[in-house]
């Protein structure tokens, strides 16, 4: 079956009108991405510039610090800039933060302190700064709760940073002040002040050994443990005889 002759100019037509239709929005699409990489092109230029200044800004600023440190011997050096930015926080350590006895008295008769300060993804950083250290009894009222307090400047607390097998960080041993707590409870404080007026606080809650008392209020002292005897030293013996020593006069004659 043939079609008329109307009908197939008709439907060509129509096939060139389409064809001529998807090539014009082709070029519209290709124009328009063309647009799109122009402007991505300008914002990636101008952000190389944004950059670019703003490392020459951070340089300046360096420089400018460095220049501030040795002029009065204050200021703040660039790492110790990039490290106040860095730290989120302190946290103490459990497992070392505890009460040392260390005298012939029975009960706890120091403090030993271990904490460092850290960034947003716990890493520990080595942050210079003044140290106050609180020790609190929320047996006793609240005018006295405070039984022991140590503070610390930035130049001492720097001599107290170790670095150990078991944990790395600032690390104090303080005897107390007055009198040992006479609780075995108690809540410890730790504060630090960098020197950007920043404060990084933590609390932890520690038991220590209270000093033993008698009725009349007096501290148990323990008895030295004493060495124990050594046994005597055995005596001498007197040499045996026997024929690979004999002399003239022991050698035996037979009767």
């Amino acid at each position: 079956m043939r079609l008329p002759l109307a009908e197939m100019l008709s439907l060509c037509l129509l096939s060139l009108a389409g064809c001529l239709a998807g090539r014009g929005q082709t070029e519209v699409l290709q124009a328009r991405l063309r647009e799109q990489e122009q402007t991505l092109a300008d914002v990636q230029s101008q952000l190389a510039k944004q950059e670019q200044a703003l490392s020459q800004a951070r340089r300046d600023a360096d420089e400018l610090r460095r220049q501030l440190a040795q002029a009065d011997g204050g200021g703040l050096l660039p790492e110790q800039s990039d490290l106040l930015v860095r730290v989120s926080g302190i946290k103490i350590n459990g497992l070392l933060t505890a009460g040392v006895d260390r005298d012939e008295v029975a009960g706890d008769d120091s403090l030993f302190v271990q904490f460092a300060p850290h960034d947003a993804d716990g890493e520990l950083v080595k942050l210079p700064g003044a140290i106050d250290i609180a020790v609190l009894d929320p047996a006793l009222p609240e005018s006295a709760r405070t039984v022991a307090k140590w503070s610390f400047n930035a130049d001492e607390s720097r001599s107290h940073w170790t670095r150990g097998f078991l944990g790395t960080g600032y690390q104090f041993t303080l005897p107390w002040p007055h009198e040992p707590p006479r609780h075995a409870e108690l809540v410890l404080h730790v504060r630090l002040r960098p020197v950007d007026g920043r404060e990084f606080t933590a609390t932890h809650v520690l038991r220590i050994e209270p000093p033993v008392t008698t009725a009349d209020d007096r501290q148990v002292v323990r008895k030295p443990i004493e060495p124990t005897a050594r046994p005597a030293a055995p005596t001498a013996r007197a040499p045996l005889v026997e024929s690979t020593n004999w002399t003239e006069g022991t050698i035996p004659v037979l009767r």
